[in-house]
C-alpha cells in the first residue's frame, strides 16, 4: 500500500528519488549504519534534505555501555551526524508512564516523562511533546519543550486529520471549544479538574 501511494505520487523519474524508505529490523541499526547508508545514496546522486529515525530506542545500544548512557550517546551521535551532512533529523523518544496522567490533567509530556534516559534531551537542539487530553479526539498541543534558538515552554494546539495524518494549528478557542463538544458526545464531564503540573 505504501509504496503503490508514492508510485501514485511520485510518477516521475525525478521525483521518484525524493523519497527513499530504508527498514532495518530492531536494535541492528547505528549511527554509523545511517551514515554509511547516506554514503551510498550519494553514489546515486541522491542527498537528502531530512532524515526521520524511527525511533532511537530501536537503535542498537553502544556495547559495554548502561542503557541509559547508550540512550543520550546515539542521540549525541545522531546530532553529529546532521551536522557533518547538513541535514535535519527528526526522531521520536517514548514517554513514561506518568505521561498519560498528566495530559488527563491539561498537563504537557516535558523531559521529565521521558523514558529511559533523561540524558537524551542534552543533545537536542529542539524536543516537541504531542499531547491530547482525551486519546480519542482529534485534537490537542503540541508543547515546545525545548528549543535551542528559539523560545522553550510555549504551546501550539492543533486538531488532526487522522486518515491522511495531516496537522494543522488551531486557536485556544478553538481547542477548548472542539474538546468541549468531543466530551458532551461522549458524556464525559465537560470539565477536567486540573492539578498542579511541574
Amino acid at each position: 500500500m505504501v509504496f503503490d501511494a508514492i508510485r501514485k505520487h511520485f510518477n516521475h523519474e525525478e521525483d521518484q528519488r525524493r523519497l527513499v524508505i530504508k527498514h532495518y529490523p530492531g536494535g541492528t541499526a547505528d549511527i554509523n549504519t545511517f551514515r554509511a547508508y547516506l554514503s551510498h545514496l550519494g553514489l546515486y546522486g541522491f542527498k537528502p534534505d531530512l532524515l526521520v529515525i524511527d525511533y532511537v530506542g530501536e537503535l542498537r545500544d553502544i556495547p559495554g555501555v548502561k542503557a541509559y548512557e547508550s540512550r543520550q550517546m546515539l542521540v549525541r551521535d545522531m546530532r553529529t551526524l546532521a551536522q557533518e551532512e547538513q541535514i535535519c533529523i527528526l526522531t521520536a523518544i517514548q514517554a513514561n508512564r506518568a505521561a498519560k496522567e498528566i495530559q488527563a490533567y491539561a498537563g504537557s509530556i516535558d523531559d521529565s516523562e521521558i523514558a529511559d534516559s533523561f540524558g537524551q534531551m542534552r543533545p537536542l537542539d529542539a524536543a516537541w511533546s504531542i499531547n491530547k487530553e482525551e486519546s480519542a479526539s482529534n485534537y490537542g498541543w503540541i508543547y515546545v519543550m525545548k528549543h535551542r534558538d528559539g523560545i522553550s515552554k510555549g504551546q501550539i494546539w492543533y486538531k488532526m486529520n487522522t486518515e491522511i495524518l495531516k496537522m494543522e494549528e488551531v486557536t485556544n478557542a478553538e481547542y477548548k471549544d472542539a474538546l468541549s463538544q468531543f466530551r458532551q458526545k461522549k458524556g464525559l464531564a465537560v470539565e477536567v479538574p486540573k492539578i498542579e503540573v511541574k
